[in-house]
């Protein structure tokens, strides 16, 4: 029984171990997407202010092509963000639903 109860428990700190580090690893990611975020914005105030200062037609046509790169990839990012965040809550949510199921399964063994 005893043995029974210490797989038990590896179990379940396992499962809530894992469930801790998709968190973690949902909150890193979004963090460095929006370090990411703010970088290409400021590249991208630079090349729109660059932008002006050119007479070139070609070297303004590789700008805007750079700017446009720039866009997609902060778009992209946003989406991470944004993915991130919502799978952080309901893992989240998840952990707190094991935790108090946990908790449930013990008083009744008990």
């Amino acid at each position: 029984m005893i043995q029974l109860r210490e797989q038990k428990t590896d179990v379940v700190s396992s499962l809530i171990d894992d469930i801790e580090l998709k968190i973690q690893k949902m909150t890193e990611e979004s963090f460095q997407s929006i370090e990411r975020q703010k970088e290409l914005a400021q590249r991208r105030q630079i090349l729109a202010h660059a932008y002006r200062k050119v007479s070139s037609g070609m070297t303004q046509l590789i700008m805007s092509d750079m700017v446009t790169e720039i866009e997609k990839e902060l778009a992209n990012l946003e989406e991470t963000v944004r993915y991130c965040d919502y799978h952080k809550e309901y893992y989240t949510e998840i952990l707190l639903v094991v935790k108090e199921t946990v908790k449930e399964l013990e008083n009744e063994n008990n």
